[in-house]
């Protein structure tokens, strides 16, 4: 009977430990979004690895002045991190750039940018924003695009 019990013990805990490989295998390197955010696993950086870990873009409304914020995150310390804002504004249902901001940061990891823009006339809006982290020559893009809103 004491062979029994330790022969089922053995095939759970075998179980258990095979499927906690496989979950961790299938699950390396995956990014998932969380409304406007991209969430990546953190991990040093290596030359095969992405420079950039997380980018954040919101774009907000209130009393007609809209409300920029944009983040840009690395695994590491980055010679530069730029960041390109293009405010976009529904036109005969096409989107048109109407302001333009570009944002540096040297030896950061971090690239945080709050605006303002002020007086915006009724329609529709959104951003086209351009993350660039750059280390050792080599630069990472990432473009994001907000949610749309709107300014009656």
């Amino acid at each position: 009977m004491k062979k029994i019990k330790l022969l089922v013990l053995a095939v759970l805990l075998t179980s258990v430990f095979s499927m906690g490989t496989y979950a961790q295998n299938n699950e390396r390197g995956k990014e998932f979004n969380v409304g406007n955010t991209i969430i990546r696993p953190m991990r040093p950086y290596s030359r095969s690895d992405r420079k950039i870990a997380i980018t954040t873009n919101t774009l907000g409304e209130k009393d007609g002045n809209l409300s920029i914020n944009t983040s840009t995150y690395a695994h590491n310390v980055c010679d530069k991190l730029k960041v390109s804002i293009y405010l976009q504004k529904k036109i005969n249902n096409y989107w048109s750039s109407i302001k333009t901001y570009t944002y540096s940061e040297y030896n950061s990891s971090i690239l945080d940018v709050y605006y303002t823009y002020s007086n915006a006339s009724s329609g529709s809006y959104r951003l086209k924003v351009y993350h660039y982290a750059t280390l050792d020559g080599e630069t990472d893009v990432e473009t994001n695009y907000t949610s749309e809103i709107v300014v009656p």
